[in-house]
């Protein structure tokens, strides 16, 4: 899949960084949902919550998803019902972080210090929907910009009087195969259904930018993976960013992991992990794990999922990243 980046030319990737809920959470505090703190946030019906008797989102989309699978097969009049519920569900997601992204809370210290050691050619994969790594990165560092810091598999038209500064943007790639708030997908002409991705881009979350633009004319709908064992239906583009990522990790040199415990469940992230394998331009790779008492147990998830060589990879355990912060430029510098 050869999208023009000048990523894919290389033969090896200095460093990337993999992101999950733990790094919003150290960014914006506690506002920043994690798992069973976004159920509890959701509207969901007396009937099906007495019904799947759990407070794990995953594992209520999980029943969900199989509900929805079993009554298509069966023709039930329930399956619409179903449906909307899970429509119902993504749309208070896509509310819930859009609310929280405010643009008068960048100026955390944390990602700002995060932001200041990021450099040309850095590859970001984050599985947060938030966009509030993008929008410090866009609003005070000035150093990405949504149009095509995405990836061309998720982009919009670069507007004319935004081509000289988008120029002049460090080449940062943030990929988010999971999906994000301000991903659309809309109708093409010829299609059923959805097929691919576009961005929303407005002064709500990108205030500095002037632009008022959402993919598919006021058609589109939010964009996301949610989290379930199933994950049976999403947006195509999205494996394509799955795809990407496996690409970018197969040859990476320095790898680290923030916020981000490698549930098992997870069933598309341990499959990204597993290519991180012999490669015969990097002698050894480095992983590092800043996410406070978690490391360790991502660090024994990690050795069964990875082509784990200690002679080859070394695979070390670190704190929470708000203590982590100022000692990570000469944990991950590299070279340029």
């Amino acid at each position: 899949m050869d999208l023009g980046l000048p990523q894919q030319k290389q033969k090896v990737i200095e460093r990337i960084f993999i992101l999950g809920a733990g790094f919003s959470r150290a960014i914006r505090g506690r506002e920043s949902p994690l798992r069973k703190e976004l159920f509890e946030k959701l509207t969901i019906p007396s009937d099906m919550g007495d019904k799947y008797k759990t407070e794990d989102i995953q594992m209520f989309m999980t029943d969900l998803d199989r509900d929805i699978m079993r009554l298509k097969n069966s023709n039930s009049p329930k399956t619409d019902s179903y449906i909307k519920l899970k429509i119902k569900i993504k749309n208070e997601i896509v509310g819930i972080f859009k609310r929280l992204a405010d643009p008068n809370k960048y100026n955390n210290d944390v990602v700002i210090k995060f932001g200041k050691f990021l450099k040309e050619n850095d590859i970001i994969i984050t599985l947060n929907y938030d966009p509030f790594l993008e929008q410090c990165l866009c609003e005070i560092h000035k150093i990405w910009s949504p149009f095509g810091g995405y990836s061309p598999i998720v982009r919009c038209e670069l507007p004319a009087n935004h081509v000289k500064e988008n120029s002049e943007m460090k080449n940062i790639i943030i990929l988010k195969p999971h999906g994000s708030v301000n991903f659309l997908e809309a109708p093409v002409i010829g299609e059923k259904h959805a097929t691919w991705i576009g961005l929303e881009i407005t002064d709500d979350i990108f205030p500095s930018l002037h632009c008022n633009f959402g993919y598919g004319l006021g058609k589109g709908s939010p964009a996301l993976m949610l989290p379930s064992y199933l994950q049976q239906e999403f947006p195509r583009q999205l494996n394509a960013l799955w795809h990407l990522a496996y690409e970018f990790i197969e040859k990476a040199q320095k790898v680290i992991i923030i916020g981000y415990s490698l549930p098992e469940e997870d069933g598309k992230a341990n499959e990204l992990f597993s290519y991180i394998e012999p490669h015969p331009d990097i002698e050894t790779r480095e992983i590092l794990i800043i996410n406070g008492r978690e490391s360790s147990v991502t660090k024994d998830r990690l050795e069964k999922v990875v082509w784990f060589n200690p002679k080859r990879i070394s695979i070390k355990p670190l704190g929470y990243l708000e203590e982590e912060i100022d000692k990570l430029p000469s944990m991950i510098h590299g070279k340029g």
